[in-house]
């Protein structure tokens, strides 16, 4: 499948930069910035300071008060941060990181198409994106998408499970373009479903050429479908 970027917020060097800036443009003081976020000027401060751990409730309640999504904030924090205070912050199902040459390398999972729990047909070709984003220093180069089980278990209600069956993705691995820091890329793998009835799980991840995971054991991308067939409604029932 073929492979595209898409734009996403700009990046920033520093927070702190930005946030002074903001208040320069609209004429608001440090402090007044502080009360409408409801912070205290010292935590402000400190959430501005790279050195400093931050809360993601005051990460978001900043970006309320700027009128900006706190995404935005959060990408120039990372970019401050090195790679254990990042773990702190954000969730591991949406971010994983390591390092590369001493830079901070980090992926942020950003949106999926179609969602997970997708009922579909037998023995159906689709299309499953997802939407990832270099958080981190380190441009992507030489880098792969990689299938970790071509051939899934379909798990059944009782959660028994059978390796007889595949999820067959028509390739096991797809390039990734040149990706730069503050880029998103959207990676599609082209599916074929089974022709047994179930829920299957098909789980990929990140490596370099030589076939590395880029994120050691970070959590990588999933795709999740239910396949129905005539007369098994009732599994299809008790699996949602």
């Amino acid at each position: 499948m073929t492979q595209h970027k898409q734009p996403c917020p700009k990046l920033m060097s520093n927070l702190g930069v930005y946030v002074r800036q903001y208040c320069s443009q609209h004429d608001v003081s440090m402090e007044r910035l502080a009360s409408n976020a409801g912070l205290a000027k010292a935590t402000l401060y400190a959430l501005l300071d790279p050195t400093k751990d931050a809360r993601m409730s005051q990460i978001i309640s900043l970006a309320r008060a700027m009128g900006v999504h706190p995404q935005i904030l959060l990408q120039m924090k990372w970019a401050d941060f090195d790679v254990g205070t990042i773990n702190a912050i954000i969730p591991k199902q949406h971010f994983t990181n390591s390092t590369h040459a001493g830079k901070l390398d980090a992926s942020a999972f950003v949106t999926e198409a179609p969602p997970d729990g997708l009922l579909i047909a037998p023995n159906t070709r689709f299309v499953k994106s997802w939407t990832i984003q270099n958080v981190g220093r380190t441009v992507w180069q030489n880098r792969f998408l990689t299938c970790q089980n071509p051939k899934t278990d379909i798990i059944y209600p009782n959660n028994q499970t059978s390796a007889d069956y595949h999820f067959t993705p028509l390739t096991n691995q797809i390039a990734i373009p040149t990706t730069h820091p503050g880029e998103c890329i959207t990676l599609s793998v082209e599916f074929i479903t089974p022709s047994t009835s179930g829920q299957y799980i098909s789980y990929w991840k990140m490596t370099d050429e030589h076939g590395n995971y880029c994120f050691g054991d970070g959590i990588g991308l999933s795709t999740l479908i239910l396949v129905q067939t005539l007369g098994v409604s009732q599994l299809i029932t008790h699996q949602s």
